[in-house]
């Protein structure tokens, strides 16, 4: 009898402490195994594999808080989710990181604390993503960045508004038929010499490719570069080219007060506006429209 109680207890620690274990990758088909995933893992907070989110019915990924790095993959579609919150504590993928065809995806909110993508980061076909708010913090891609509307055009996503702290990449930038894209603001500090490559095309409303790093790279008369089918302005190199020469000024050239601040910045919402000297202001988008004007 005593045998048996002993042989009971061991095998009850043994199911405790390797329920506490990660596994190698997860597969979440739907809400309830996002739901029990601390219940059943209460100390996993590292997958050396890769984790996939794909159910339709996925509504929010608040079980997942206690990630903290995932060495493999981060894949997430065709789910109901309209952000990332829950996905905080996330600050390292070592592989991909793949957000595709998530039809009610406004932003990528959840994603803040995300410093570094291993291989690529790529955006594609999610056809309510307004902006890429959610990673300021991510500054390294070890592989391409590819923000990709094919079969759902992107339409909603009008700049790169999100990715300002991104420092630089180990490979090729590929912005691809993304219908709403009209400005590249967003990718502005990405280090020239860093880009293996750069592909900008079939944007029909994309004319503003002039940020800086691409203005940067294309300096390099032998970088690879293909940028064609896009809108007016963006659709040669040579366009790109002329408007990084007009659009060149310096500090002092553009008056800039130091006791005016917006906040947040960058968003793709609502914005506050203070300081103590403003007289009026103007609200004009990157086609020189005057979206509003007002006296203080």
């Amino acid at each position: 009898m005593r045998r048996i109680v002993f042989i009971f207890k061991l095998l009850l620690c043994f199911s405790i402490a390797h329920s506490q274990h990660c596994p190698d990758s997860l597969y979440f088909t739907s809400q309830a195994q996002i739901d029990s995933f601390q219940i059943l893992y209460p100390n996993c907070y590292e997958i050396d594999g890769s984790v996939y989110i794909l159910g339709n019915d996925i509504t929010n990924l608040n079980g997942l808080n206690n990630l903290i790095s995932i060495g493999g993959m981060l894949s997430i579609s065709n789910t109901s989710l309209s952000d990332l919150i829950g996905l905080e504590g996330i600050t390292s993928i070592g592989g991909l990181l793949f957000v595709g065809s998530n039809s009610l995806m406004t932003s990528l909110t959840g994603l803040e604390g995300l410093t570094s993508v291993g291989w690529y980061l790529k955006i594609f076909s999610n056809e309510n993503l307004s902006c890429l708010s959610g990673l300021q913090g991510l500054t390294a891609i070890g592989g391409s960045l590819v923000i990709d509307g094919q079969y759902g055009g992107n339409s909603s996503l009008t700049d790169l508004t999100g990715l300002e702290g991104l420092l630089s990449i180990g490979d090729k930038i590929f912005i691809l038929r993304n219908d709403g894209l009209t400005s590249l603001s967003g990718i502005d500090n990405i280090d020239a010499s860093s880009i293996l490559g750069i592909y900008i095309h079939h944007n029909s409303s994309l004319s503003n490719c002039a940020v800086l790093s691409v203005c940067n790279y294309l300096e390099n008369p032998n970088g690879v570069h293909v940028i064609s089918s896009n809108y007016s302005g963006c659709n040669t190199p040579e366009e790109v080219q002329d408007s990084c020469q007009s659009n060149a000024v310096s500090i002092d050239e553009q008056n800039l007060n130091n006791n005016i601040f917006l906040y947040p910045n960058p968003t793709c919402d609502n914005i506050s506006l203070f300081g103590t000297e403003i007289i009026s202001f103007e609200i004009i988008d990157i086609k020189g429209r005057i979206l509003k004007r007002q006296k203080v």
